[in-house]
């Protein structure tokens, strides 16, 4: 599976798991070896969308109809390009 379509997938369930004011501030910022990698800006929100790991996993997965991503970490970043994930 390639990051394009895990990462597309992440975008458009992410708004139906977490609240759109976390989401102006986080991404999802790679995906390696079926390890989705959300960037944030700070500690608090990668708590909330590590709280929200399976439930986004599971969708994820069913909307790839297979199991492409086994875990998701978060990665601070200093700065979201909120317009790109939010359009």
């Amino acid at each position: 599976m390639d990051a394009a379509h895990v990462c597309e997938k992440f975008r458009i369930l992410a708004p139906t798991i977490i609240h759109k004011d976390i989401l102006t501030y986080s991404y999802p910022k790679s995906y390696i070896k079926k390890t989705l990698i959300i960037g944030v800006t700070n500690g608090a929100f990668a708590q909330v969308i590590i709280s929200k790991k399976a439930e986004l996993m599971k969708g994820i997965n069913n909307a790839l109809g297979k199991p492409a991503v086994a875990t998701i970490r978060t990665a601070l970043v200093e700065e979201v390009k909120t317009s790109e994930f939010l359009a």
